[in-house]
């Protein structure tokens, strides 16, 4: 198979070659008493460059091919000697995950959902926003086994504590006009209260989709705040 790379690894090969046959081996002597002539001796010594110059560039072109076909195989094959990654299992059965309590639309309060940053009027662009509680059992799993590194591990169920948190939506206003497509962000508390970075940076996107947007509040900061005067003023308890 001829390739840039392979076609001027031959060349640096035979190029080499060439050098070292021409510059250590022996010519022949010129004798004219032996009744011979230049041009029979030269052609004699270079008929023999030539034969073993073939041979060396038949061998070089046997290494190259191998070289070739054992760098296919080792790029094609991956590791050698690591099992298959398992096959994704996908997300858990219906069954085997407990559906929770949706209370709301949530109407009291305000009329706004506590978050920051805070955002634009989304009906001049056809959407909605919606707040809602979610309820139900949480369960904690253990292993009795020590934990590999591979995350393929044998669990059972082991507490369960009841919660309730929010999720925050964004729609467009009208169903039909829905792109099929939901993106899901857990809110981030690193200011102490539930921030929304990722609508921030991407929502002209999710809106020229036509997607709805989910905001989960899944860190205790953002319910309970972090102690700090304005984490409490914006705590979802407060």
């Amino acid at each position: 198979m001829w390739n840039q790379n392979s076609g001027a690894r031959t060349f640096l090969v035979l190029g080499v070659v060439l050098l070292l046959h021409l510059g250590c081996s022996g010519g022949a002597t010129i004798d004219a008493s032996d009744g011979g002539t230049e041009e029979t001796v030269l052609a004699a010594d270079a008929t023999g460059k030539t034969d073993a110059v073939a041979g060396e560039v038949a061998e070089t072109n046997d290494v190259v091919a191998m070289t070739e076909t054992a760098v296919t195989l080792d790029m094609g094959s991956g590791d050698v000697g690591q099992p298959p990654p398992p096959p994704h299992l996908g997300p858990p059965g219906p069954g085997l995950v407990a559906t929770p309590s949706i209370d709301g639309p949530i109407t009291t309060g305000n009329g706004k959902a506590v978050l920051l940053p805070p955002t634009f009027d989304l009906s001049k662009v056809g959407y909605v926003e919606e707040e809602f509680f979610i309820s139900g059992e949480a369960v904690s799993y253990t292993s009795e086994q020590p934990l590999t590194a591979d995350g393929f591990w044998e669990l059972s169920a082991a507490q369960s504590r009841p919660y309730t948190t929010r999720v925050i939506v964004r729609r467009p206003a009208v169903a039909e006009d829905f792109g099929g497509t939901v993106i899901v962000e857990w809110f981030n508390v690193s200011a102490g209260m539930d921030a929304a970075p990722d609508w921030t940076f991407v929502h002209n996107q999710i809106i020229r989709e036509r997607a709805a947007w989910v905001g989960v509040s899944a860190q205790i900061d953002g319910i309970e705040g972090d102690g700090s005067t304005l984490a409490s003023m914006m705590a979802l308890k407060n």
